[in-house]
């Protein structure tokens, strides 16, 4: 049965699960929870958009300040080790290239120990930027999962005061205005040119 052939008080199959008008009007304070749960569902979803681009935002959008923090460093320090190791990488690559070529045009045995002595230690230093660089993905990949893992199931929503709820501070009133509280002060400056 369609939605459009149901007949006079009758109700479509998935209209039953939507509130209607006396549903709303008879809430009463011990459904509030209810609504609250409704509420942090999409303050969890948020969070865990923030969280999908920047770790540890969620947990710090759910009040878990510190949780937050904790991922927001680790996931950026591996993430900037990783950069500094593949800079490093391309750099010791190109002076591994430099050093080849000269080793190939190299005339004497002296220099060419000298070149080959070289090649091997930035060779050394080049697989090593290169494992600290892949170690350092990997853990920036395992902190993002535990991140999104930990804003799932570890990661209860602390709430947050609503800003209808918060005291709204009262400005202070403009000299000359009256106001309860101060005494009237008014300024008169003459414009006229003499």
């Amino acid at each position: 049965m369609s939605l459009l052939s149901a007949g006079e008080g009758t109700r479509a199959p998935f209209a039953a699960s939507f509130p209607t008008a006396s549903f709303a009007a008879s809430l009463t304070a011990s459904d509030t929870a209810a609504v609250t749960v409704d509420l942090a569902g999409e303050r969890r979803s948020t969070a865990l958009v923030y969280s999908c681009i920047m770790p540890g935002s969620g947990q710090t959008m759910l009040g878990h300040t510190y949780k937050g923090v904790a991922f927001s460093v680790v996931a950026f320090g591996s993430v900037l080790t990783a950069a500094i190791s593949h800079n490093n990488f391309i750099a010791r690559n190109e002076r591994l290239d430099a050093l080849e070529y000269q080793y190939q045009n190299v005339t004497n045995w002296v220099s060419a120990d000298r070149l080959y002595s070289d090649m091997t230690g930035v060779h050394q230093k080049l697989v090593a930027d290169k494992n600290r660089r892949d170690l350092f993905l990997v853990v920036s990949a395992v902190v993002w999962a535990a991140n999104i893992v930990d804003l799932l199931y570890n990661t209860d929503d602390l709430g947050q005061e609503s800003f209808v709820a918060a005291p709204v501070p009262v400005q202070p009133p403009v000299a000359g205005l009256v106001s309860p509280h101060r005494p009237v002060v008014a300024f008169s400056i003459p414009l006229e040119r003499p």
